[in-house]
């Protein structure tokens, strides 16, 4: 007489223990690369802030912004502080340091104040004597790939970059 066979064999357990490795294998690639995309989210969220917090600077020391003492350009060797007033020097590098804390090889881009032209009723467009600035803010993303001679803000997947428009001034 045969005798029923009991249990599990050996084949079959593992056979479980792979599947169940090549699960959590998947689990933990899964978490790895939605950690990367919380980084890159929260580096857009802090150039984002950054952006609107000069916008708002600009904004209330529009006297200053004005006379274009806001602009600050990447080949700026000063940081564009040096023809600046006192409030206008306080703000830029207050938020040059903060740039720099928060977003890893960060650079930005303040554009001049232009004329911006206003939408008549009828259509035609007029010159009006309101200025608006181009806010602009590059960095290195951790985790794309990056070669080593990118520097220049936007190159090709190497960095990111966020560009805002502050309110109008006058």
């Amino acid at each position: 007489m045969k005798s029923k066979q009991q249990g599990s064999s050996l084949i079959e357990v593992l056979i479980a223990v792979l599947i169940v490795s090549i699960g959590l294998l998947g689990m933990a690639t899964l978490q790895l690369k939605s950690m990367a995309l919380n980084l890159t989210a929260y580096q857009r969220l802090q150039a984002a802030t950054l952006a609107y917090e000069i916008a708002d600077s600009i904004y209330l020391n529009s006297t200053e912004a004005s006379k274009n003492w806001y602009k600050l350009s990447l080949s700026d060797t000063s940081g564009g502080i040096a023809a600046s007033s006192a409030m206008s020097t306080i703000d830029k590098k207050h938020w040059l340091e903060v740039v720099a804390e928060k977003l890893p090889k960060g650079d930005l881009v303040i554009g001049p104040a232009v004329n911006i032209p206003a939408m008549a009723s009828s259509g035609a467009t007029a010159t009006i004597k309101a200025k608006t600035y181009a806010i602009s803010i590059c960095w290195q993303d951790k985790n794309a790939a990056v070669s080593a001679a990118s520097t220049t803000c936007g190159s090709k997947n190497s960095e990111f970059s966020f560009v805002a428009g502050s309110r109008r001034i006058k």
